[in-house]
């Protein structure tokens, strides 16, 4: 079984043993990521004050809906449903060892925390394995035709350079880190319909190893890019405008500026919520409008 890595600060609630999880398989358990932990413990939290016990974690790009009364996860893409749990463990900070340092003959005990020097033949090693990985995937870029390789480059922006595609046959097995759907599996972010291998696209980053689900990626990189450019427009004061309220029918005030955001966190009922497959690629259009590339 592949041993799952997180990295979380000290102070957080997974540092100080409160870990949601969500069922991969019968015996095999997955820690959500430190911001959505933080999210569901607080929703689990306040269920006894709140007849809604749902929580959207698409309000930080994952495509599920949790809830912490039938306590299961739901794929707002595929409607595939899966066992969550809470448990919890020893504080991090209470097992952590304490060690002493020395830097320029001075002295300094640390806690929690742990630097491991890494030598110069293992760095060197890391710098040749990456190096090699960088040149195969140059080595298949140079194979494609220019077309092919702008398409390529707009597709995966800055991550172009390291992005191989892959037979989906003698697939590992693991999950997809972006949608947590195993990789023989269609995308989180397609529908079940599209299950199949002769429908998979996988691609391999070079530099990790990693396997994803091709629109997994090109989602990523979407939202990269968008992220960008609506930073761009708060730094220019684009996202808010003076104007006549559409909601109230009040006169000069605050309005947005026709660059939509998404507001809601249960639903898109009103168009403010996911799912909503073409709100990229709106949002981008509107940016654009304003001038910002």
């Amino acid at each position: 079984m592949p041993i799952r890595q997180i990295d979380v600060s000290i102070d957080s609630l997974i540092a100080r043993g409160i870990i949601w999880e969500w069922s991969m398989t019968k015996n095999e358990w997955i820690a959500y990521r430190e911001d959505a932990n933080a999210l569901i413990e607080e929703k689990f939290c306040q269920k006894k004050k709140k007849s809604d016990t749902r929580l959207q974690l698409s309000m930080i790009g994952l495509p599920y809906t949790v809830d912490v009364k039938k306590m299961c996860q739901r794929n707002i893409h595929s409607g595939r449903e899966r066992t969550i749990r809470r448990s919890e463990y020893q504080s991090y900070c209470d097992v952590l060892p304490k060690f002493t340092v020395e830097v320029d003959g001075i002295h300094d005990s640390l806690a929690g925390e742990q630097e491991v020097a890494v030598g110069s033949s293992d760095r060197q090693e890391q710098s040749s394995n990456d190096k090699a990985s960088t040149a195969k995937v140059s080595e298949k870029l140079k194979n494609l035709t220019e077309s092919e390789q702008n398409l390529h480059k707009q597709k995966y922006g800055c991550l172009a350079d390291y992005v191989l595609l892959v037979a989906a046959d003698n697939l590992p097995d693991e999950d997809c880190i972006i949608c947590f759907e195993p990789i023989s599996a269609s995308s989180g972010f397609e529908s079940e319909s599209d299950d199949s291998n002769s429908n998979l696209h996988i691609v391999q980053l070079s530099q990790c190893q990693h396997y994803f689900h091709e629109p997994c990626i090109a989602a990523f990189v979407k939202t990269l890019q968008v992220l960008r450019m609506l930073k761009i427009a708060w730094e220019r004061r684009l996202i808010f405008t003076i104007g006549r309220s559409s909601t109230s029918g009040a006169e000069n005030v605050i309005i947005w500026n026709d660059i939509h955001h998404k507001t809601s966190w249960n639903n898109n009922y009103n168009g403010h919520g996911y799912p909503d497959s073409d709100y990229l690629k709106r949002v981008t259009e509107e940016l654009q409008a304003h001038g910002i590339r």
